[in-house]
């Protein structure tokens, strides 16, 4: 299944390392697309897994990650402007903008 991860994370309070953490983690299970966002193609143990790191690191009061479940043949929707545009082009129903 894909999952689109995006997270807030307050460093006013700790220089930074609970950041870091969260994109350690992060980085195990997906690729990173934007600084605080990352592409997972993950089954829904490793999602359960991800999700019990995740709340071992994070504030909850001021900390924020968001989970989107994009389904299984999403990725091939994704419409990319910029810099890290990234395109499956053997897969026939990529879309080029």
């Amino acid at each position: 299944m894909l999952y689109l991860l995006t997270y807030d994370i307050d460093t006013t309070l700790d220089n930074g390392r609970r950041l870091q953490k969260v994109a350690n983690v992060c980085k195990s299970y997906g690729q990173r697309v934007q600084d605080s966002v990352f592409e997972l193609n993950i089954d829904s143990v490793k999602m359960t897994e991800l999700k019990i790191q995740l709340e071992a690191v994070i504030d909850k009061q001021v900390d924020s990650v968001r989970i989107y479940k994009l389904g299984k043949y999403t990725k091939y929707d994704v419409c990319t402007i910029g810099k890290k545009e990234v395109v499956e082009l053997s897969d026939p129903g990529a879309i080029i903008l």
